[in-house]
């Protein structure tokens, strides 16, 4: 009997922390950038990103990793208000999206 209670104990514990780390997940993003941030990506290899307002922020770049079909990604130097934070892939041509995030 006893072996019973402690193996519905440990699962019960278990479940509840599976379930709290789907909640932690859950949380809004904060910080998000001004929105008077653009990109602008430069010969489908490299992206910039410049911001009006008094905000940090950094370009995150996503390419093509050639000859996979797989991505990966790359974030320019977080930087200040009207600064360019610049990043490229490392193949000319391999550029697929860019977004500005919090720096």
């Amino acid at each position: 009997m006893r072996g019973i209670i402690k193996k519905a104990a440990a699962s019960a514990i278990i479940a509840t922390g599976v379930a709290a780390t789907a909640f932690v997940g859950t949380g809004t993003a904060a910080a998000d950038p001004d929105p008077g941030c653009t990109v602008t990506p430069v010969f489908n290899t490299a992206a910039y990103s410049h911001c009006l307002g008094p905000v940090w922020h950094r370009i995150l770049i996503h390419c093509f990793q050639w000859p996979t079909p797989f991505t990966y990604y790359r974030y320019g130097p977080p930087e200040y208000q009207g600064n360019l934070s610049w990043s490229s892939c490392d193949l000319p041509g391999t550029f697929w999206y860019a977004e500005v995030v919090p720096g």
